[in-house]
């Protein structure tokens, strides 16, 4: 008798897992072994440890986590690497005859072909079902993957590998339209603005899905208990030049120009850091604002409690994770309207949304908020209201658990 498999096996491929900067990623990890579709997740490389310990991941989903090997030559004297070959042999053997095809077709020298084989023999018992390859820049560094028989991967983009990266990189741009596009079975976008710029770059509509990700229950849970010193404004990502932080530094310039009391915290660490330390003592602000550095959720969740209200100053963006969870906290919410944030947020309903590189509107809308504490506790009642209907994890995980369904198919086993 044949039995149907509604639910294929599935394997995650991160950059970085668990990853301090995007931990949304393990709740969908951890909906997804609850629910017995987990087969591994993989991850080119490993967290720090300071990292990992800021991090909650359950004994179960630890188990099963993978990550490829870093040093062949340690990799070869500690014997693992005969132990994943003989693995690979007895549980896949047509994917590991697979695997080094492919790497032979696409390396070209038969050395980078072999390392390569090396570096991927881990996961070669895993290469069967569904593949889903959280990041596009891994794709790029392993193409092979995109090219396994019995195999379907999807591909996940989350922001700057479409808006910004296809005009400064001709190579990437080449590489989405000839491979990555005609090969992946699903191309999956964290919003609708960056579906539609890949459907410009050649993107067939039938494999672009858009998905947002999900955020815990423990953001819902935020108690609010502003500070009573002086208004305190949150912002949360890493200091890159997407986040248009400047902008920020300038509008608390203005306001406190204006005569304002307030103290802005920016919490992330990134490679602007210097060039905003030198901003924030040209204009003086060393009292107003402070670079808190990274931090793991439950202090940005400690952060969010104490918050007046939320900024994002960014000039290009996927779809912040952080506005669904300001917005889950209950804080208002005054944002710029590039990318993807105008399908997170509601404008003058849950923020208010301005036009990046422009300061003076940032200012403007805080001041407004300031003044108003009424306006900001409706915009914010409003925000957890809009979280709990669209950015559930739980809602996330269902639509996947859809989509690898439509990617595999019935399976009759």
């Amino acid at each position: 008798m044949t039995r149907r498999r509604n639910y294929p096996h599935i394997v995650l491929f991160f950059e970085e897992f668990p990853c301090l900067v995007q931990p949304f990623l393990i709740d969908a990890a951890e909906g997804l072994l609850e629910r017995g579709l987990l087969a591994a997740v993989f991850s080119a490389r490993k967290p720090k440890p300071s990292n990992r310990v800021k991090l909650n991941i359950s004994r179960s989903l630890r188990k099963k986590i993978h990550y490829l090997p870093r040093g062949y030559l340690r990799y070869a004297i500690t014997g693992h690497i005969l132990l994943d070959f003989i693995r690979a042999c007895v549980t896949n053997p047509l994917g590991l005859v697979s695997l080094f095809r492919a790497g032979i077709r696409l390396r070209g020298i038969p050395s980078h072909a072999f390392l390569a084989f090396i570096n991927h023999l881990p996961m070669a018992p895993y290469l069967r079902g569904v593949l889903h390859i959280e990041s596009s820049w891994l794709a790029q560094a392993h193409p092979e993957l995109l090219d396994m028989p019995g195999v379907r991967t999807i591909v996940t983009f989350r922001g700057r590998d479409i808006a910004v990266r296809p005009q400064l990189d001709p190579k990437w741009r080449a590489f989405m339209q000839r491979t990555l596009f005609p090969k992946a079975a699903r191309l999956h976008f964290v919003c609708r603005s960056l579906a539609d710029k890949a459907k410009v770059l050649g993107a067939s509509d039938e494999k672009c899905c858009v998905l947002n990700q999900g955020i815990d229950d423990d953001f819902f849970a935020v108690e609010r208990m502003p500070s009573t010193s002086v208004p305190l404004i949150v912002s949360v990502g890493r200091l890159v030049w997407e986040k248009g932080y400047q902008y920020a530094i300038e509008a608390a310039a203005l306001l406190k120009a204006r005569g304002r009391a307030f103290h802005l915290t920016l919490i992330g660490e990134g490679p602007m850091k210097s060039a905003l330390c030198f901003l924030i003592g040209h204009r003086a602000l060393q009292e107003e604002v402070t670079l808190a550095g990274a931090m793991g959720p439950e202090e940005v969740r400690e952060h969010l409690s104490q918050a007046y209200l939320f900024l994002c100053s960014s000039v290009s963006e996927g779809i912040p994770t952080i506005l669904m969870e300001a917005q889950a906290a209950g804080l208002p919410i005054v944002t710029t309207d590039v990318g993807g944030i105008p399908e997170c947020v509601e404008d003058e309903t849950t923020a208010f949304c301005v036009p990046p590189y422009d300061p003076q509107a940032l200012s403007d809308r805080i001041e407004l908020m300031l003044d108003d504490p009424d306006l900001a506790s409706r915009m914010g009642e409003a925000g957890r209201e809009r979280a709990r209907k669209l950015f559930h994890v739980e809602r996330e995980i269902s639509n996947w658990i859809e989509v690898y369904r439509q990617v595999m198919g019935e399976v009759v086993v």
